[in-house]
């Protein structure tokens, strides 16, 4: 649920709340002093400044979080509308007290606006002083009121700008907390998206406000995985089954990767690239490598017609965010570009590490070495072969 959404729920609770009260103190006057009023006014004044307030609150978008103006020229209407009751009304029955949901809208309505939301809240509570203080008013009395009687009108005013007020607060507090716990909710689905695209770290430092994020890792293990047979596959396979396909493929990777604290970096087309370590695992070289295993024997029980090609290295890499849109973590280094050719050099279904990394594997992983070969821009090097 939108932020915007839940911002209209309260606007509009509130403003129905408000009606309400504002109707209650309008059929309130006359009942309690009916013989002694000249209704005429009363009604007409009542009718007509509850008949633009519906206009407010009924129009498109009134009291949206896009509509300052209609918010503003709404409590102001009600602010008037109950400014001409209290004038109209005999003097000491506390019709004023009617004012309190409009200093509250003042709050709730214009809480994206303090500096405009104080002002209404200030000008509706200095009327409300100022009528409490000189009580003006009695323009349609045509009779002299009993005390007993202006006591009994004022009492049930009070009364009922009181239970008003207590409704508004409480539906709209209501409708803050399901805000609040709505907006929780956004908030947790979101860093659990988040998490799926970034490392625990880097997360973190997102999170407490970075916009620039660098830094170098000195011990991580990288792994290149390229797809054998995929392509081939592809141009027999319609678009929908392919996408479903890969989908597929990589989603289980993705659930072996999590069991085993490596972090996926991207995909490109049929290649899988992913690190361990980066954010601190002391164990990263076996975690790698039995992933790299796993991942093996996944593509051999569930994807049978595709191979894999596996190239496994550890060492120091540069990290990062790029870009403003679609930001994406990526490392980079020396050691990135070994895995990449150690895959290439692979077979189908062969997994092969750098030597360094090979001297860190604990012993119930088994590795063979296969000789030295030449990798473009690396030169000579000494590659092992990773045993189930």
């Amino acid at each position: 649920m939108s932020v915007a959404y839940q911002s209209k729920r309260i606007d509009n609770t509130y403003t129905r709340s408000l009606l309400l009260a504002l109707i209650f103190s309008l059929v309130n006057m006359p009942l309690t002093l009916r013989p002694y009023l000249n209704l005429m006014p009363v009604i007409a004044s009542g009718f007509f400044g509850l008949i633009i307030l519906i206009l407010f609150a009924l129009r498109r978008r009134p009291i949206g979080r896009e509509n300052i103006g209609g918010r503003i020229l709404f409590l102001l209407a009600a602010l008037v509308f109950l400014v001409v009751l209290n004038l109209l009304a005999a003097k000491g029955v506390n019709l004023n007290f009617y004012l309190l949901p409009v200093i509250a809208g003042g709050i709730f309505l214009l809480s994206d606006t303090r500096i405009l939301g104080s002002i209404i809240t200030a000008t509706a509570l200095i009327i409300f002083v100022l009528l409490q203080l000189f009580s003006p008013g009695g323009w349609a009395v045509i009779g002299s009121i009993p005390s007993d009687e202006l006591v009994a009108a004022a009492r049930m005013n009070l009364t009922g700008a009181g239970l008003m007020f207590v409704l508004i607060m409480v539906l709209v507090t209501r409708e803050f907390s399901r805000s609040e716990a709505n907006l929780d909710a956004e908030r947790q689905k979101n860093a659990d998206m988040l998490r799926t695209l970034y490392p625990d770290s880097v997360l973190s430092r997102m999170l407490s406000g970075e916009t620039f994020i660098a830094e170098r890792c000195s011990d991580v293990s990288i792994l290149f995985c390229d797809l054998v047979g995929f392509t081939a596959m592809s141009r027999q396979t319609d678009p929908a089954g392919l996408v479903r396909l890969l989908n597929d493929l990589y989603s289980d990777m993705d659930h072996v990767a999590a069991r085993h604290r490596v972090e996926k970096i991207k995909t490109i087309g049929d290649s899988y690239m992913a690190v361990a370590g980066i954010s601190g695992e002391a164990n990263h070289v076996t975690e790698m490598a039995e992933f790299a295993l796993e991942v093996r024997r996944l593509l051999a029980e569930k994807y049978p017609k595709i191979g894999v090609r596996i190239g496994i290295h550890c060492g120091e890499v540069m990290a990062g965010i790029l870009g403003l849109r679609k930001q994406s973590f990526d490392i980079w280094g020396d050691a990135v570009n070994l895995a990449s050719r150690l895959e290439s050099s692979a077979t189908r279904n062969q997994i092969l590490c750098s030597a360094d990394f090979a001297v860190r594997l604990p012993a119930q992983i088994g590795k063979r070495s296969v000789g030295m070969v030449e990798l473009k821009g690396v030169g000579m090097t000494e590659r092992y072969e990773v045993l189930s």
